[in-house]
């Protein structure tokens, strides 16, 4: 917006040295009925003296009605004698200020002010241009709510995806369900980790009953997660071993010796609490 109160003041400029004889008030009247945000200039009483019609689109009040009002009307902390140290600066300043409409609603606007000055400097007014804020405030809290629903759903996913199921004193269970992919087996260490640590685990019992294929990198996966329990000093036990799951472990060389494997998780759980 200090573009547009920059490109009225060069206007007004180039108006006074090329039509001399013109009336000036023509031009920036249509200036000022064109601007889509609300430009006012108030005196150092405060008093409004101009107002152009897109006024009424942040304010709910019309030119006429605006002019002779106090500017604080419409913005509380902008009041002479200092508007809010507005005088005390130099150039224009992009800002947030509250807006009280005429039904008293408040809204967020930015608002652009400079200090108008006679020949001899002296501040003498005060010119505004504000935008209402409101679309853009509840779109950014809507993109801020959405980012947080999504950091929610990741966090649940995450959980769900490496759960771990105490089920007697000492012994818990990691159930896996679907496809397990390199990520996957990585959460799954950490999780197993962080359980055997904080719940005095000795035996971890890894469930592969849902897994229907395994990859070479879930292999992998699966024998960081077993020798990271055993680091530990817990045992690992790997149950629900599919047929299929088993030939592509003996295809692709999988090392688990030392690693109690069952074909049912009932099986595993019976050997954990022996």
């Amino acid at each position: 917006m200090s573009s547009a109160l920059d490109a009225l003041s060069a206007l007004e400029t180039e108006v006074g040295r090329i039509r001399p004889v013109v009336s000036k008030a023509g031009y920036l009247e249509s200036i000022l009925s064109s601007m889509s945000d609300l430009l006012i200039l108030a005196g150092l009483d405060g008093v409004i003296r101009i107002a152009n019609p897109a006024s009424k689109h942040l304010t709910g009040r019309t030119a006429d009605e605006l002019i002779g009002e106090q500017l604080a009307l419409i913005f509380p902390d902008l009041s002479p004698p200092d508007f809010g140290d507005i005088l005390q600066r130099d150039g224009v300043h992009d800002e947030e200020r509250l807006c009280v409409t005429r039904s008293g609603e408040v809204l967020p606007a930015s608002l652009s002010a400079s200090v108008v000055r006679d020949e001899a400097g002296r501040p003498e007014a005060l010119l505004c241009v504000a935008r209402d804020l409101s679309a853009s405030k509840r779109i950014e809290e809507e993109r801020q709510q959405l980012y947080e629903a999504v950091q929610r759903q990741e966090i649940l996913l995450e959980e769900l995806s490496t759960p771990l199921l105490p089920i007697a004193d000492g012994v818990l269970v990691a159930p896996l369900v679907g496809p397990v992919d390199g990520q996957r087996a990585a959460r799954l260490t950490e999780a197993l980790l962080q359980g055997v640590t904080t719940q005095h685990i000795r035996v971890a019992i890894v469930d592969l009953t849902g897994v229907r294929e395994i990859a070479s990198e879930t292999i992998a996966g699966l024998l960081r997660a077993v020798q990271a329990v055993r680091l530990l000093g817990a045992r690992a036990v790997l149950t629900g071993i599919r047929p299929e799951v088993a030939r592509s472990l003996v295809e692709l060389g999988a090392e688990l010796s030392g690693v109690p494997t069952f074909g049912t998780l009932q099986a595993g759980i019976a050997h954990a609490v022996r």
